[in-house]
């Protein structure tokens, strides 16, 4: 599912992916953000097409906002195509419990017993041509 955020009052696309181990940022977000990045030795990620690639670095305790609420969230910097950040297990295994709606395009699940919920940001047809 995709959805809108804000990460240093700039909008980025999260794609939440729970094919993905971990939490990856396109490097652009970074430049568009003004915010240094942390080069270390990275990680090397396989991806769809068995290809293995090599993160530039991290960024730890990104401020990130998504429907109104704030996650401080690590994420590793990989170029991306489609969306500005991935959201993968890293970030879902913290919030227990996920309802995912299909029919609605939306995720619920609970932040200290209190209900969240993430609305896809686009319409239907934009997220099929992808």
């Amino acid at each position: 599912m995709r959805f809108l955020g804000h990460i240093c009052g700039r909008v980025v696309v999260i794609l939440v992916d729970t094919g993905s181990t971990h939490n990856f940022m396109d490097p652009s977000v970074i430049q568009r953000a003004h915010q240094p990045s942390n080069p270390t030795e990275g990680l090397s990620v396989k991806v769809a097409d068995e290809q293995a690639v090599h993160s530039e670095g991290n960024y730890t305790e990104v401020p990130l906002h998504m429907h109104g609420n704030l996650y401080t969230i690590d994420f590793y910097i990989l170029t991306l195509r489609g969306c500005d950040i991935v959201l993968g297990i890293q970030w879902l295994r913290t919030w227990g419990p996920i309802l995912w709606d299909f029919s609605r395009l939306q995720m619920e699940f609970s932040v200290l017993e209190k209900p969240r919920r993430l609305q896809v940001c686009c319409p239907l047809k934009l997220l099929l041509s992808h």
